[in-house]
């Protein structure tokens, strides 16, 4: 599902999606790597394709790039509203038919679109592993 190339968020994105991916399997509905000046859609399931058609994905993937950056401008607010409480990693967004993931790397971000059943926990988990030993195969902080 993912080029071999990480345009937009680098290794540690890559093994983010990657384990997304292995923990999710049929409900993963989406992935899209996203930073403040560009977007890449990489998968959108069947399911989506039935609902929006085409033309209703690129549509829809540009109208909410248009506000991603309101997730850095978050991670920022939270970080210095609640010093003490670690990095925000994740921002979860449920509705009745499915769950929007925002997992944020460095200055990039993996938007997920999920079942509303899918384990949110066991995701974040295998995401925040899949992370950190990105980091420590590359020797990133």
């Amino acid at each position: 599902m993912s080029p071999p190339e990480a345009r937009i968020v680098g290794p540690a994105g890559e093994a983010a999606i990657a384990a997304a991916e292995e923990c999710l399997g049929g409900r993963l509905r989406t992935v899209v790597v996203y930073d403040e000046a560009d977007y890449e859609v990489r998968y959108v399931s069947d399911v989506v394709r039935a609902q929006l058609g085409e033309a209703g994905v690129r549509e829809t993937a540009a109208q909410l790039h248009g506000y991603v950056h309101l997730d850095f401008v978050e991670r920022d607010l939270f970080a210095d509203l609640t010093p003490t409480a670690g990095d925000v990693r994740t921002t979860i967004t449920r509705l009745d038919r499915v769950t929007f993931v925002r997992y944020l790397v460095e200055d990039a971000g993996v938007f997920l679109s999920v079942a509303p059943d899918a384990d949110l926990t066991a995701l974040c988990a295998a995401m925040d592993e899949a992370v950190e030993g990105a980091r420590d195969d590359t020797g990133d902080a």
